[in-house]
C-alpha cells in the first residue's frame, strides 16, 4: 500500500502539488475547527459568568429589600456558607472573591462577602440544569464539523484546480516534444516570463542543438558509407584480379588473407552503420555454426608459429544476423587465438557460444575496443555477453 502511494505521489508533479495543497488545507481546516470551538467555549463561559453575576446581584438586591438573606431553592443555583459542612468538596479549593469555573463538575462559583455579615458566601451555578440555558454543546460541535468539512472540500477542489493550472504548461511541453519528429522540430513559442517559460525556451534550444547534431551525424554516416565502401570495393576487385593472375602459393595465401581482411572491413562498416541507425534495416541471416566455422578458419594463421590445440564442439542450427554475429564471433575467436598459450576450447550449443582458453599475462590488452563493440551490439540485439578473465584462464559466454 505504501509503495503504491509513493508511486502515485512521485509519478506526476500534479499529484505532488495536489497532495501538498490538500495537506495544507487539512491543517487549516483542523486549525479553524479548533479556533472556532475555543472561541465558542470562551463566549459561552463569558455568557455563563454574566448570568452568575446577574443571579448574585438579584439575590443581594432581594435580600437587602427583605432585610435578611433569602434562601435559594433551585436545582441549578445553590448558596453555601463557607462554614457549611455539607458544601461540595471542590469549594474548599477556592477562597478568593470572584467567579471561578470547575469544569470537572460543570459548575461556576461566585464567591463574595455577605451583605449582612463579614463572611464569604459561595453561589454555585450549574448551567446544565438551568432550563433557561440552551444546550449549545452538540449544536456547536455539529456546526464546527460542518464548517471543517466544507472548508476541506472547497480546499480539495481548489487544490485540484491549482495543480491542473500549474502542471498544464509542463504537460503541454511534453505533448509538443512527443509530437516533434526527427525532421520536424517546430514548436510553438511562449510569452511566459516565469520559470515555465524559461524551461520551454531552454528545452527548445537544447532540442534544436541535439537535432542539428543528429543531422550532422546522419550526413556523416551517409557520406562515410559511400566514401568507405568505395575503396573497400576497389580493394576487393583488385585482390580478385591478383588471385587470377598469381600462381605462387605463398603469395596466394597473402592475397587471400588480404581478401578476407577486406571482407571483414566491409562487414564491420555495415555493422557500424546498422548500430548507428534508429530504425534497423533487415540484415541477411546466416547459420551460427557456419559463422563460427568460417571465423575459426580465417584466424588460424594467428596460430601458425605456435603449438596451440583447438577443440571445437558445434551443435546448432540457429539463424542469426550476419553482420552482427560475424563481428562478435570474429572478435572473440581472434582474442582467444592471439593470447592462448596451449589450448582453445570452443563450444556452440543452440544459441549459446562458449570460448575457453589459457592465457598469457598481457591478455587483458587484447580486448580493447572490441569489447565495447560487442557490448554495443549485444545491447542493440538484446543478446547477453559475459566474460571472466583470471590470471591463467579466460572464459567468455554469449547467448544469441
Amino acid at each position: 500500500m505504501i509503495t503504491k502511494m509513493r508511486r502515485w505521489y512521485f509519478g506526476h508533479i500534479r499529484h505532488q502539488v495536489f497532495t501538498i495543497i490538500a495537506v495544507m488545507v487539512l491543517i487549516v481546516s483542523v486549525a479553524l475547527g479548533v479556533i472556532s470551538w475555543a472561541a465558542t467555549e470562551i463566549a459561552a463561559d463569558s455568557f455563563i459568568n454574566k448570568r452568575v453575576s446577574l443571579k448574585q446581584q438579584q439575590w443581594v438586591q432581594a435580600s437587602l429589600q427583605r432585610g435578611a438573606p433569602i434562601s435559594i431553592n433551585q436545582p441549578y443555583l445553590t448558596l453555601y456558607d463557607v462554614s457549611d459542612a455539607d458544601k461540595p468538596s471542590y469549594l474548599n479549593r477556592t477562597d478568593n472573591e470572584g467567579i471561578k469555573e470547575f469544569s470537572e463538575y460543570d459548575a461556576h462559583v461566585f464567591t463574595f462577602l455577605s451583605p449582612f455579615e463579614k463572611k464569604k458566601l459561595h453561589l454555585v451555578y450549574l448551567p446544565n440544569l438551568d432550563p433557561e440555558m440552551v444546550d449549545y454543546g452538540q449544536g456547536v460541535v455539529a456546526y464546527v464539523c460542518y464548517m471543517m468539512i466544507l472548508v476541506f472540500i472547497v480546499g480539495l477542489v481548489s487544490a485540484n484546480l491549482i495543480s491542473k493550472h500549474f502542471t498544464a504548461p509542463i504537460l503541454s511541453l511534453i505533448e509538443q516534444v512527443e509530437r516533434s519528429s526527427g525532421d520536424n522540430i517546430q514548436m510553438p513559442g511562449t510569452n511566459r516570463r516565469d520559470e515555465i517559460g524559461e524551461l520551454h525556451r531552454a528545452f527548445y534550444q537544447s532540442f534544436s542543438r541535439i537535432q542539428a547534431f543528429l543531422h550532422r551525424e546522419k550526413q556523416f554516416t551517409r557520406f562515410s558509407s559511400h566514401e568507405l565502401r568505395t575503396p573497400v570495393h576497389v580493394i576487393g576487385g583488385s585482390v580478385q584480379l591478383l588471385e587470377m593472375c598469381e600462381n605462387d602459393k605463398k603469395r596466394l595465401e597473402i592475397i587471400k588473407r588480404i581478401s578476407g581482411a577486406n571482407r571483414d572491413m566491409e562487414q564491420l562498416i555495415n555493422t557500424f552503420l546498422f548500430i548507428g541507425r534508429e530504425q534497423k534495416n533487415r540484415q541477411p541471416e546466416v547459420r551460427l555454426s557456419d559463422t563460427l566455422r568460417d571465423c575459426i578458419e580465417e584466424h588460424k594463421y594467428l596460430l601458425s608459429d605456435r603449438d596451440v590445440n583447438i577443440e571445437c564442439h558445434s551443435s546448432s542450427d540457429e539463424m542469426v544476423k550476419m553482420y552482427f554475429a560475424k563481428v562478435i564471433v570474429a572478435n572473440l575467436v581472434r582474442n582467444a587465438f592471439n593470447y592462448a598459450k596451449s589450448k582453445v576450447v570452443v563450444t556452440l550449443s543452440a544459441r549459446r557460444l562458449l570460448i575457453e582458453n589459457d592465457i598469457t599475462s598481457d591478455a587483458e590488452a587484447g580486448f580493447g575496443h572490441g569489447k565495447h563493440i560487442i557490448d554495443e551490439i549485444c545491447k542493440v540485439e538484446k543478446w547477453h555477453y559475459y566474460a571472466s578473465i583470471k590470471p591463467y584462464k579466460a572464459l567468455v559466454v554469449i547467448y544469441f
